[in-house]
């Protein structure tokens, strides 16, 4: 059998060892952390502390101040002539025009356009108007002269068709008027006109010198003066 006192002793020796195991690296853990805590406090308080001022070299000091920049006074605003601002202000009216200009050209273009074809408008009626009117005038003249046969009538119709440019038709009803009464003129000049835009001056020029020698008629001899000058 053990003895119980040989064991409590190796007992309390085994304890003791495992204490002293255990509170050796506990302790060097804790010297560690003391230092450390140590060192951060001691540096932070270096840092904390003034700096003592260096003396300064005078030669850098003069140094300094010769390259210190010189304050110069602050440039006052120049007035500008008046022929600079008279010009400057040409030039942006002139600028403003330019831009304006084609507007205005354009406008004025369209506006003498529209007149252009205003103009011719107008006189398309007009012509229409006078084409109506003579055409008028002949269907009354042709129907009065069908109700009643004269050679003023005749001769009237003979006038507007050698107005309108229809000379054969002209030439016909002067005849038809000079039948009835040889003595009308307008159907003597009528006819000689006619003939002469057909082609027949010669018959145009004998047919009014045969009336000019029995009528002297003047209104005759400025016609037939227009016929020979090929007026």
């Amino acid at each position: 059998m053990y003895d119980l006192n040989e064991l409590e002793s190796k007992w309390r020796l085994y304890r003791r060892r495992k204490i002293k195991n255990a509170v050796i690296p506990t302790l060097a853990i804790l010297s560690v952390v003391v230092l450390s805590v140590s060192a951060g406090f001691f540096i932070y308080t270096e840092s904390k502390a003034p700096n003592k001022q260096q003396p300064i070299d005078t030669n850098t000091q003069s140094r300094i101040i010769a390259k210190a920049p010189e304050l110069k006074e602050p440039e006052k605003p120049k007035l500008e002539q008046p022929e600079q601002k008279e010009s400057k202000e040409k030039k942006q009216d002139d600028g403003q025009k330019g831009k304006n200009e084609p507007k205005t050209v354009i406008l004025e273009s369209i506006g003498e356009q529209k007149k252009v074809d205003e103009k011719r408008t107008q006189q398309k009626q007009q012509k229409i108007d006078i084409e109506l009117k003579e055409t008028k005038t002949l269907e009354v003249l042709e129907e009065r002269y069908s109700k009643h046969k004269s050679a003023d009538t005749a001769a009237m119709i003979a006038s507007e068709h050698y107005k309108n440019g229809d000379y054969q038709k002209a030439y016909k009803w002067a005849i038809s008027a000079n039948n009835l009464d040889a003595k009308n003129e307008k159907s003597w000049i009528v006819f000689a006109e006619s003939a002469n835009k057909l082609g027949k001056k010669e018959e145009a020029v004998s047919a009014l010198e045969n009336y000019i020698r029995s009528s002297q008629s003047d209104t005759a001899k400025n016609a037939l003066s227009k016929i020979k000058n090929h007026e």
